[in-house]
């Protein structure tokens, strides 16, 4: 190795779940280590072995000017051990970080903790030299929690150099909790264009044995708040010419399979790839992100853009913030989810003219907003 590099400041990523694990912060920080490696910078990566992954990982993992360290998860379902899975996880990333650090020490300058990151207060008072970036990718509700569980997190997170926030709702809810407003801003993710782009959609269509008819599309976690249940609902209530596919994996997939075959306008698709996922977005017609939580920022959302796919979502969360009128339906009220995204759905099934409007903006949105060049409002928060 060159002495130059053998000098360059390193960066520490720090999360609970990295590659192969699949889902929107995963994505995130593939791309954001490329974007890292490409200035030529070298990146280290702590994280956990993915513990319901099929994928067989290697626990240190080298390439050139990166390595993974990905500590081992056992005895998750020993001894009702998954209700303390964020704590395990915060103790299996310090001592992971740790030791990252001390055999690292002289390269490391910026250590970068991702999500509820607990870890990063101990190794702030261990290795105060260094410096402390937090990226949040969920709200923390500090009014819905008690004045104990509020002390702890300010006193977890708080006193970190820099914060970046997914959101404006999330960087709000942290300068109301306290948190110096100076040392706090919203970034934004970027897409990578060269793989999430617009193709000929009568070819995608075809490709997929779509031809001739209409797609309304989910990706995401089976799972209760991200609303695939709910679009059955929806899928009762549209144009019967009207097809929703779903396509994800988690704890209700079983459940959303078996409601898929008693349906004949849906279709269970389950567990894509990540690098066929754009072929399925330039084949639908329409995403829809049900969200019944407040999601901060929906990844997919992204990426749907990228490919010139309008959006129908709930008004939850951040999606409001990355949502405009120019590229997508924003649904509300909670208790009327069904009706309006029903109404939605077919809105847009019976405009072509609206659907290829907002097809349109959205490519123009994510050039202008969600490029590759956000990744260096990350990158001078190092600094």
């Amino acid at each position: 190795m060159k002495n130059s590099q053998k000098n360059e400041k390193a960066v520490l990523i720090i999360s609970n779940s990295f590659l192969p694990s699949t889902g929107g912060v995963q994505t995130h920080l593939d791309d954001l280590c490329r974007h890292l490696l490409s200035s030529d910078k070298k990146v280290f990566v702590v994280t956990c072995q993915p513990d319901k992954s099929k994928t067989k990982s290697k626990y240190i993992e080298r390439s050139e000017n990166c390595i993974i360290v990905r500590m081992p998860v056992f005895g998750m379902n020993l001894l009702g051990l998954m209700r303390l899975k964020f704590l395990y996880e915060n103790i299996l990333l310090f001592l992971g970080s740790f030791f990252v650090i001390l055999r690292y020490y002289s390269r490391i300058k910026t250590i970068h903790g991702h999500g509820f990151a607990f870890y990063l207060k101990p190794l702030k008072l261990l290795f105060p030299s260094k410096r402390f970036v937090l990226s949040t990718h969920n709200l923390y509700h500090f009014p819905q929690h008690g004045k104990l569980r509020n002390s702890i997190v300010r006193w977890a997170l708080f006193s970190n150099d820099f914060v970046l926030t997914v959101s404006k709702q999330s960087r709000d809810e942290l300068v109301k909790a306290g948190f110096d407003s100076e040392k706090i801003t919203v970034f934004h993710q970027w897409v990578n264009q060269e793989k999430f782009k617009p193709f000929d959609k009568v070819s995608a269509k075809k490709r997929l044995g779509w031809q001739g008819r209409f797609i309304a599309l989910f990706v995401g976690r089976f799972e209760l708040e991200k609303g695939a249940e709910l679009l059955m609902q929806v899928a009762d209530k549209t144009c019967e010419n009207i097809t929703f596919a779903f396509i994800g994996d988690g704890p209700m997939a079983e459940q959303i399979k078996e409601q898929a075959s008693d349906r004949k306008n849906a279709v269970f698709i389950g567990k894509v790839k990540n690098e066929d996922i754009p072929s399925y977005l330039n084949a639908a017609d329409v995403l829809v992100v049900p969200s019944q939580w407040e999601e901060p920022m929906g990844r997919v959302v992204l990426e749907a853009f990228a490919c010139g796919l309008p959006v129908i979502a709930t008004a939850r969360g951040g999606m409001p913030e990355t949502i405009t009128s120019d590229v997508g339906i924003l649904v509300s009220p909670p208790e009327k989810d069904v009706e309006n995204i029903s109404k939605a759905v077919n809105q847009l099934y019976n405009d072509q003219d609206k659907l290829r409007y907002f097809s349109k903006n959205a490519v123009t949105l994510i050039n202008e907003k969600y490029s590759h060049k956000n990744a260096e409002l990350i990158v001078g928060s190092y600094s």
